[in-house]
């Protein structure tokens, strides 16, 4: 049972400083490749989604990200300020907007951002011994099953409603 309680409390502290690192990693990095330091980790995070998914509407990019349609709104009106972003009239609905990345800042989600995180991944497993590398790789296998099975349930659980 200790050994259940420790391992209850190490992983979502766990997962809190590895979140944590991995912002502060990604933000230092893109302050330093993309001199623009007004950027946020969400607003990378609509850059991926509309990057992603081309021709997204406000709307569309506020459920995706989980916030106000009011705040999307803001958050683009700053992009297209920074010109970090393309606003086309959509032509299904007259009053909304398609977004769109200019090829300039595609090209600092693929280049930079990706790479910077698989290389703060690859330092911090490269500092593992062998032993805690192979416990790691099964936990976290083991993690992701369990993960994954209690996914397809919300999905099932959806269909019926």
């Amino acid at each position: 049972m200790i050994h259940k309680m420790r391992l209850l409390q190490l992983l979502p502290i766990s997962l809190d400083r590895m979140h944590r690192l991995i912002r502060m990693t990604v933000k230092q990095e893109i302050h330093r490749k993309v001199g623009i330091p007004e950027l946020r980790i969400i607003d990378f995070i609509a850059f991926r989604m509309i990057s992603r998914h081309p021709g997204l509407t406000i709307k569309e990019l506020s459920t995706r990200l989980g916030i106000a349609q009011s705040t999307a709104s803001g958050m683009v009106e700053r992009y297209e300020r920074m010109k970090l972003i393309r606003k086309i009239i959509n032509e299904e609905d007259r009053r909304s907007y398609r977004l769109y990345l200019p090829k300039d800042s595609e090209a600092v989600m693929k280049d930079h951002i990706q790479v910077v995180t698989d290389d703060l991944f690859a330092t911090l497993i490269d500092q593992l011994s062998d032993a805690e590398r192979e416990g790691l790789q099964v936990g976290l296998a083991g993690l992701l099953r369990v993960a994954d099975e209690q996914l397809a349930l919300f999905t099932e659980d959806t269909n019926h409603c």
